[in-house]
This record gives structure tokens, C-alpha cells and sequence, in this order.
């Protein structure tokens, strides 16, 4: 995981100039493309990371927005650059963290919509680790609770009620 930042840095470089920041190709096929060929590798797998530590964090978002404010036209060094969050809008596309957060609950999701029963009991033996994934799943759901109206009454809950809401409403939760 900490070398994520660096396979985004590194992979992009070879496409900014001549891709990226291209102008005469349309902002939403570059995007594609940045998916495609640079975020594809550099966020392989991450459904199944735990909440990345601080510095972790801190590369990954800056390894994504490098990429971003290219793609925008809103480099750091431009006076017009803009902050993360307005590059983020003007894009229409979603912060780091909030990417991984809703891999770990699509994941979350397929494991209890496909009654897949024995991963969940699998992955709830990690909920006596500080870093698991199934940590940070609980903890992205709770964030959920808190921000979201529909799912305010879901405050507290344990996974469990969470898996069941999730069984009764698979609708609601896929990606």
C-alpha cells in the first residue's frame, strides 16, 4: 500500500505531457484514460486495504491530485491552481479517501449480498486488529450514519445490522 503513491507518480509521468494535458482530447476521455492506465494500477486492490495511516494517506491523495490538476489545467504551479477540493468539483470526481471508502463497502456489500457467510466470519476475526479492513469498513459505515439522513438510524449499529440492511436492500449499496 505505501508504494501505491509511487506506481500513480510514476505511471503518469509517461502520459502528462502527450495525454493528459492535452487539450485537443475531451476532459472526460481523459479521465477515462487517467482511470484506466494510471489509477487502475496504483489503487489495485484497494477494496481490501484498511484505512491508510496519515503519511500513507497523505501520498495517495497527492499522488491522485498530481494526476487531477494536470488533467484540469490546475498544476500547483499556475496561478490559477485552485485548491484540491475545487479541482476535485470541477472535475466531478471524488477525494481519494471517499474512492477507497466506497471500494471496502462495495466489497463490504458483495460479501453479504452474495451470502458469502464464511468470509464475513473470516474477516470478523480481524476486529480484534487496530488496522484491518474490517475495521475500517466499519468505520466507513459509521461514517455513513452519520452524514447521510436515510441511514441516521443505523448510528451505532453493529456489522450485523449493517449486513441485514444490506441483504434487504442490496439495491442501495451497489456500486
Amino acid at each position: 500500500v505505501s508504494q501505491r503513491g509511487a506506481i500513480i507518480t510514476s505511471t503518469a509521468r509517461s502520459y502528462a505531457q502527450k495525454v493528459l494535458a492535452d487539450t485537443n482530447i475531451p476532459e472526460a476521455k481523459r479521465m477515462q484514460l487517467a482511470q484506466a492506465l494510471i489509477f487502475s494500477r496504483g489503487d489495485y486492490g484497494s477494496a481490501a486495504w484498511p484505512e491508510l495511516k496519515a503519511q500513507e494517506a497523505r501520498r495517495h491523495h497527492t499522488s491522485h491530485l498530481k494526476v487531477l490538476r494536470v488533467i484540469a489545467g490546475k498544476e500547483r504551479w499556475r496561478e490559477d491552481a485552485g485548491t484540491d477540493a475545487s479541482v476535485i468539483l470541477l472535475l466531478g470526481t471524488m477525494m481519494p479517501r471517499l474512492g477507497r471508502a466506497v471500494a471496502r463497502l462495495s466489497m463490504f456489500a458483495r460479501a453479504v449480498i452474495g451470502q458469502h457467510a464464511r468470509l464475513v466470519h473470516v474477516l470478523a476475526i480481524g476486529l480484534r486488529t487496530p488496522r484491518s479492513w474490517l475495521v475500517s469498513a466499519a468505520a466507513d459505515l459509521d461514517c455513513i450514519a452519520a452524514r447521510s439522513e436515510p441511514y441516521s438510524q443505523m448510528r451505532g449499529r453493529g456489522l450485523g445490522e449493517w449486513a441485514t440492511l444490506i441483504r434487504n436492500a442490496p439495491l442501495a449499496f451497489k456500486r
